[in-house]
């Protein structure tokens, strides 16, 4: 007999029942069982203790798990439930070994018929072809061909009839063949079954259901293994080709993907040593459920991790970041291609709760850069319409266009601008957060209108204040220029009195024109002089 390295086989379920998780998954990791999706299969094997099971499968799989050595006497050898990879097979097919049943270990420890039914119903669940290993002189009697068991077995299977899909071939194997022809043993076999599904006690409406239902049932006969070994490894290797044509596989799919068989494996388990009814389709949409939420969990921290959120999220808090009128959809193409990841590594799921997953998962790395880059590049948006506002207010008004008019055109004009923009950066659309800047955006525009209206009624109060200040002064002055210049005249049209009088009234306008500028006086006396002298001469 060859081996093949690499079957890495394992104790997956010790003795005492307890499932050894951390195991299964170094075993994964080994053998790349996440990478087949659900193109992978698992045959297991029961029988009766000491019957030769490990020793087939090791011919049959080229496995190396322990054989019983005959010259010790017989014993128990496998305890509990082996795990290896057929290293042979280009389709991933795994190879559970189970402890024998009948066995007087158990019958001294632990109950042995329970823990027999759930080791049979954990290798009827996970897998695809079960070997049922019997001996040829075995058949028709109660425990040595299994029959309790397959009875225990049929009672549980009958209640996944109506919710599952899942089809497990039941290939008795009979070993060490006698003189009976094999047609005959072949026909035992089947009326054996037959009439064990049909004791079987079962729900009225399920009262006429097939076995082909739940399972397909075959046959497989083989020389003895000491006495006629050639003809034993030449039958065997047929047996394996009928298992895998061309070293493919006969078309069957797994339970559960393989990057969840670790999750599942253990549940089901758990569920057969509670006694609990495995329900396929809830089996399926529960393991579909723990491992789409470690796929979102690790594609959200890798989302975080990567160079291009980090590198927007840096940009997005520099003062002088200028906003990218595409940076909407670059967000968005950056959460597309972890969605694309996600779809990959969950395509082999339940799709109920693989588009649930998916949905989630883009709500939040939609919501993360929501929160961590549009709202403050949004911010930045705001800041800069305003200021954008300010310039355009402030020209409009220097191009003489009324102050209002102006608010209301630059307005108009800005919020349109900032409108734009929030369609370009955001990814998500209408927002309350986009709703709030916006309102605040508006509130700090017309909080400008009104300082600037204030602005202009005080520039307006203090002209008219200036203007009343002049035309008194303008008063006060033309009625002293008035005085001074009738002084004057009168000076003047006395010519005889000489030029002393008319210097003393030079000398009293003097003082009374002190108070005010040059200019004041031109202007007052430009204004007013033709019509004083009029008035006067």
């Amino acid at each position: 007999m060859k081996h093949f390295c690499g079957c890495h086989s394992f104790q997956l379920v010790d003795e005492d029942g307890k499932f050894y998780k951390n195991r299964l998954d170094e075993f994964m990791e080994k053998v790349k069982l996440a990478n087949c999706g659900d193109s992978y299969s698992i045959i297991s094997i029961i029988g009766p203790q000491s019957s030769g099971k490990s020793t087939l499968l090791n011919h049959l799989f080229y496995t190396d798990f322990k054989e019983m050595d005959a010259l010790e006497g017989r014993s128990q050898t496998t305890r509990g439930i082996w795990l290896a990879k057929c290293p042979d097979i280009t389709y991933c097919t795994l190879i559970l070994d189970l402890e024998g049943t009948d066995g007087v270990q158990r019958a001294s420890g632990q109950d042995g018929a329970a823990f027999e039914k759930q080791s049979a119903l954990f290798a009827l669940a996970v897998s695809n072809i079960v070997l049922i290993n019997i001996n040829c002189e075995h058949i028709g009697l109660e425990n040595a061909a299994c029959r309790p068991l397959l009875r225990t077995v049929f009672e549980v299977m009958i209640q996944q009839v109506k919710r599952s899909a899942h089809r497990v071939t039941l290939i008795f194997v009979l070993r060490d063949e006698t003189p009976t022809p094999p047609e005959k043993l072949e026909e035992h076999i089947y009326k054996d079954v037959k009439e064990l599904w049909e004791s079987v006690e079962k729900p009225q409406k399920f009262k006429q259901t097939e076995l082909s239902k739940i399972f397909n049932v075959e046959v497989q006969i083989l020389p003895h293994y000491v006495h006629k070994k050639e003809k034993f490894k030449e039958q065997v290797a047929i047996f394996r080709e009928r298992l895998f044509p061309d070293k493919g596989s006969r078309g069957h799919q797994a339970l559960v993907p393989g990057s969840g068989f670790s999750d599942s494996a253990k549940e089901i388990w758990k569920m057969a040593k509670e006694n609990k009814d495995f329900d396929v389709p809830s089996h399926k949409e529960l393991m579909a459920r723990i491992r789409c939420e470690d796929v979102v969990k690790e594609r959200i921290n890798a989302f975080k991790q990567s160079s291009e959120f980090l590198g927007q999220l840096q940009k997005a808090g520099q003062p002088d970041f200028a906003w990218n009128l595409q940076l909407g959809e670059m967000l968005k193409g950056m959460v597309q291609a972890c969605l694309t990841i996600y779809d990959q590594d969950t395509k082999y799921y339940c799709l109920k709760v693989r588009d649930d997953m998916r949905h989630k998962l883009s709500n939040d790395l939609l919501q993360l850069v929501h929160e961590e880059i549009c709202i403050p590049v949004l911010r930045k948006l705001r800041n800069e319409t305003v200021k954008k506002f300010e310039a355009m207010l402030q020209k409009a008004v220097q191009e003489g266009i009324p102050l209002d008019t102006a608010a209301q055109n630059c307005k108009q004009s800005c919020i349109d601008f900032f409108d734009q923009g929030c369609e370009e950066i955001m990814v998500r659309e209408g927002t309350a957060d986009a709703s709030r800047i916006k309102d605040e955006l508006i509130g700090e525009l017309d909080k400008h209108v009104g300082q600037e209206k204030k602005m202009a009624d005080k520039l307006k109060h203090e002209k008219e204040k200036r203007d009343v200040e002049i035309a008194t002064m303008v008063c006060t002055t033309l009625a002293a220029v008035a005085g001074a210049v009738s002084s004057v005249a009168v000076a003047v049209t006395r010519a005889d009195q000489g030029s002393r009088e008319k210097t003393l009234a030079f000398a009293r306008l003097r003082p009374t024109l002190s108070g005010i500028t040059a200019e004041d006086f031109v202007f007052s006396f430009k204004a007013h002089f033709n019509v004083y002298f009029i008035c006067v001469f």
